[in-house]
């Protein structure tokens, strides 16, 4: 997933993260006019609380969360299979396929 200066600068407010945390979480995208980074490890989503399977960074996630579903998110940078570490995602992807016609 791509992460903007912006998002990046909310997330790290909020978790009070030092610049050698940044670095250990996120790299520099490169080849964009913006500035852009991405998620080191992203299966499943870093920010994913392994027990309860919520968003840790619900209250200041990444635009491209915030957006989704209303954008593709493969223009993000992420795959299919990154939908489903995604609580959100899964459940609109469930919900999607079963329902009845």
């Amino acid at each position: 997933m791509v992460v903007t200066q912006d998002d990046l600068d909310r997330i790290a407010a909020y978790l009070e993260l030092t610049p050698e945390d940044i670095e250990s979480i996120f790299y520099h995208a490169g080849g964009s006019r913006y500035r852009q980074y991405k998620l080191r490890h992203t299966q499943p989503c870093y920010f994913l609380d392994k027990l309860d399977h919520t968003c840790t960074i619900h209250e200041v996630k990444p635009q491209a969360c915030r957006d989704y579903p209303f954008t593709l998110y493969a223009t993000f940078g992420c795959t299919f299979d990154g939908a489903f570490s995604c609580p959100r995602a899964r459940g609109l992807l469930y919900s999607t396929m079963f329902l009845e016609v």
